[in-house]
């Protein structure tokens, strides 16, 4: 085992713990923005102004042939705008807190099968154990909505946002392209789709109330989007891609707590319930490989 310096250890959880924190509050201040009469689609214009502009300057890095920027218009098409836009409809429908535990479950179990498809990336036992962990914990999550049909829908929303980082990520990894650059051209297409929105969406940001503008602008844009990826790349790079995503296990756990703090939803039985079986399933999930269970497919 690499033995990592305490000065780097502690730095590179410190970046993690704040990246992870961030990406923890985003279902709750996007939920405060939505509340605040900004629609999803004004919220996503904002989210992707912002990045767009801020990662612009990285999304002509490396290669820029056609093929290069196809795969970009790919990462876009799952993981940016059009997937945002869809998270955020989520949340005018279903609880907020429940986005942070929906989504990053099902980027985990759509990574995990994906890699086994595309990638050869074998389910062992530790990782089917937290499949099934993580599917029990969102049936106990869905449950109580059974008998509400937009409450359902809003967390169908949520698992297909996930499904969609999930595609992004296995994408990234098959094509082999690096994170920097892959999310810069996904912000700068992003930023690209949504300015034909503005003579639409214009004037109802023009109207909303500017500090409500300014919190989204900020914290989607900067601070969830480039904030956050830099600060966890740079765990990455300090402590390892292994311990870093294990941080991510507390994103669900974050989001619920700050929930209770910031909207006086009190979570009940069923949310704890599901919060224990998916970080459960996330640990089983991110053990060490030691048994290969299935072959993968070719």
């Amino acid at each position: 085992m690499t033995v990592i310096p305490r000065a780097d250890l502690v730095k590179g959880l410190t970046l993690g713990l704040i990246a992870v924190a961030i990406w923890g509050a985003w279902p709750l201040v996007t939920a405060a923005g939505v509340g605040s009469n900004l629609s999803p689609l004004a919220v996503t214009f904002l989210r992707y102004l912002v990045a767009g502009l801020c990662f612009a300057p990285f999304a002509f890095r490396g290669d820029n042939s056609l093929r290069a920027w196809t795969m970009g218009f790919a990462f876009a098409a799952f993981a940016g705008a059009p997937n945002t836009w869809v998270a955020i409809s989520g949340l005018t429908l279903a609880p907020a807190s429940h986005g942070g535990l929906v989504i990053p479950a099902f980027v985990m179990i759509g990574g995990m099968v994906g890699g086994h498809i595309v990638l050869a990336d074998r389910l062992t036992r530790a990782r089917l154990l937290g499949l099934m962990l993580m599917i029990g914990g969102l049936v106990v999550l869905a449950a109580p909505m059974m008998g509400d049909n937009a409450a359902l829908g809003g967390e169908i929303l949520y698992a297909v946002a996930g499904i969609g980082w999930a595609i992004y990520s296995v994408l990234m990894k098959r094509w082999g392209v690096p994170p920097l650059v892959a999310t810069a051209r996904l912000a700068f297409i992003s930023g690209l789709m949504v300015l034909p929105l503005w003579p639409s969406i214009g004037h109802e940001i023009m109207a909303a109330d500017p500090e409500a503008v300014l919190l989204q602008a900020g914290w989607q844009g900067l601070f969830s989007t480039v904030i956050a990826f830099l600060f966890f790349s740079m765990s990455v790079s300090l402590i390892g891609a292994s311990r870093a995503s294990v941080l991510n296990t507390a994103t669900p756990a974050i989001t619920l707590i700050l929930a209770s703090f910031l909207q006086d939803a009190v979570a009940g039985p069923a949310e704890w319930l599901a919060l224990a079986l998916l970080f459960a399933g996330m640990a089983a999930a991110l053990a060490p490989a030691r048994r290969v269970v299935l072959p993968a497919a070719a």
